[in-house]
C-alpha cells in the first residue's frame, strides 16, 4: 500500500476511534477501497460523459463543457471548412443535459422507456424553444450489474447499455423543483452519429426536433 494512501487510512481510523492493526491485510485492503472508490453515482455520471463524447467526436463534431452548471453538461458544435480552408464553428448547437440511470429504474412498455426527471432539471430544458441553441436530454440506460457497465479487451471496449434522447422545449413548466416529472422517450431516439446529423439539420432548417 502506498505511504501517502496508509496514512489517509490511519487518520480516518483515528478519526472513527478505531485502532488499525498494520498486519491485518483484511482490514488493509477493505479500508483502502472504501476510501478510494468513486461514488456510484459519480462513477455513472462519468461513464455516460465519455459515452456522449465518444460519439460525438467520432461524428466529427466539436465539444464543450461548461466550467459552472447551468444545466447544461456538454454542447455539440457543428464544424464547417470555409473557403480559405480554414474550419470553425458553424453557429448550429446542441446543449446536452446528461443522466444515468440503470435499467431497473425506469419503466420500458416496448416503445417507449420512462424516466423520472428531477423538475429542476426539467425546467432547465423547456424554455428554449426559440434559441438557436437547442437543448436535448439524453438518458443513458446501465445494466444493473456493475461490472456489465464497462468492458474491455484488446479488440474493444464497451459501454452497456443505451443511451435514449428526447427535445422538451415547449412544454409546461412545473412548480415543485423537489419532486419529478416523468418523461417518456421513444426507443427509436437512440443517440448516436446518425441522430446527431439529424438534430442538426433540422436545427438548421428550423423543424420541430420531435417531428
Amino acid at each position: 500500500m502506498e505511504i501517502k494512501k496508509r496514512t489517509r487510512i490511519e487518520k480516518e481510523c483515528t478519526k472513527l476511534k478505531y485502532t488499525l492493526c498494520l498486519e491485518d491485510k483484511l482490514i488493509k485492503y477493505l479500508l483502502f477501497n472504501y476510501f478510494t472508490m468513486l461514488p456510484e453515482n459519480d462513477i455513472k455520471e462519468g461513464i455516460s460523459k465519455a459515452y456522449v463524447k465518444a460519439i460525438c467526436n467520432s461524428a466529427g463534431y466539436s465539444l464543450s463543457i461548461d466550467e459552472k452548471d447551468f444545466g447544461d453538461d456538454i454542447t455539440i458544435k457543428e464544424i464547417e471548412c470555409r473557403g480559405t480552408g480554414k474550419t470553425c464553428p458553424s453557429g448550429h448547437c446542441i446543449a446536452l443535459q446528461i443522466k444515468s440511470t440503470t435499467i431497473n429504474h425506469i419503466r420500458d412498455d416496448g416503445n417507449f422507456i420512462t424516466y423520472d426527471l428531477r423538475n429542476k432539471n426539467y425546467n432547465d430544458l423547456i424554455n428554449n424553444l426559440d434559441t438557436a441553441t437547442k437543448k436535448i436530454l439524453i438518458v443513458l440506460v446501465l445494466p444493473i450489474n456493475k461490472n456489465e457497465w464497462v468492458s474491455q479487451n484488446i479488440e474493444s471496449l464497451i459501454i452497456k447499455k443505451c443511451a435514449y434522447w428526447i427535445y422538451l422545449g415547449g412544454r409546461g413548466s412545473v412548480a415543485d423543483n423537489n419532486n419529478t416529472t416523468a418523461i417518456k422517450i421513444p426507443k427509436e431516439n437512440i443517440f448516436s452519429e446518425e441522430s446527431i446529423n439529424e438534430i442538426i439539420r433540422k436545427i438548421k432548417n428550423k423543424e420541430d426536433l420531435n417531428g
